[in-house]
């Protein structure tokens, strides 16, 4: 289904579309806002500050949307990630509550206060992971808003080829070797965390700081098969005294 298709067929008064700051979403939101011309459909384009959020993201949507002229809504959860997870513990593969609190929460409030019928309109692509296979192209949330993932079918080479095409330029930390834009935790691999303490050190110290809260001594990840603990990789990368690790 194209974008106009999708907005005619629903009757749509607003279309949100979520914008991370990554390849995927950046092409679905392009993608689909370039083909409403002439449709009499309010356009938004959101962003959630996770509050894990690598620092570069911020920066990098405000200026793809002042590029291309997108509507940004700027959100942010009701707590920030230390206060849930104090809470609730660090996320998991299995005990995601970091998805809900910290990014559909907010779009769902967001979405409450827009009348009449809405569309949402997502980044997922189903070659991303095995869950995302069983999705459909259009769905409809409890809520009541429509759902539309206007790339859900394209492999990586079509992302990469209509980047090239359009001239979307490249999210800054993927050339560093990091793809995800928000450090929650929950689908880590040790590599890329060891990754996100070389490169931004500030930002992976609140991993360590918050572990020092954790009443029974827990560890901020599961990694590798078992708890690691944030201090671990920051001695890793950074040795006890602070300073770049050798090797």
């Amino acid at each position: 289904m194209r974008p106009e298709e999708f907005v005619r067929r629903y009757g749509l008064d607003h279309l949100v579309c979520s914008f991370s700051g990554g390849r995927d979403s950046l092409v679905a939101t392009h993608y689909t806002l370039s083909r409403l011309d002439g449709e009499r459909v309010e356009r938004h384009v959101v962003w959630v500050d996770t509050t894990v959020t690598i620092p570069e993201v911020r920066r990098f949507v405000r200026r793809v949307a002042r590029e291309f002229g997108w509507p940004l809504v700027e959100l942010r959860p009701e707590g920030n990630f230390e206060d849930y997870a104090l809470r609730f513990g660090t996320p998991t593969m299995r005990r995601r509550w970091c998805c809900y609190y910290l990014k559909l929460r907010p779009i769902f409030r967001y979405l409450k206060g827009l009348e009449g019928r809405v569309g949402e309109v997502l980044g997922m692509r189903r070659e991303e992971s095995r869950r995302r296979e069983r999705y459909p192209e259009v769905w409809r949330r409890p809520q009541g808003s429509w759902v539309y993932s206007p790339i859900l079918r394209w492999t990586e080479e079509e992302v990469e080829e209509y980047m090239e095409e359009n001239g979307l330029p490249t999210p800054p930390w993927y050339e560093k070797g990091i793809r995800e834009t928000c450090q929650c935790g929950a689908f880590a691999s040790l590599s890329r965390m060891r990754r996100v303490c070389e490169l931004y050190p500030e930002f992976f110290r609140r991993f360590v700081e918050l572990e020092k809260g954790f009443r029974n001594g827990g560890a901020c990840f599961f990694l590798e098969g078992r708890p690691y603990y944030a201090r671990e990789i920051w001695e890793e990368v950074w040795g006890k005294k602070g300073r770049r690790a050798s090797g």
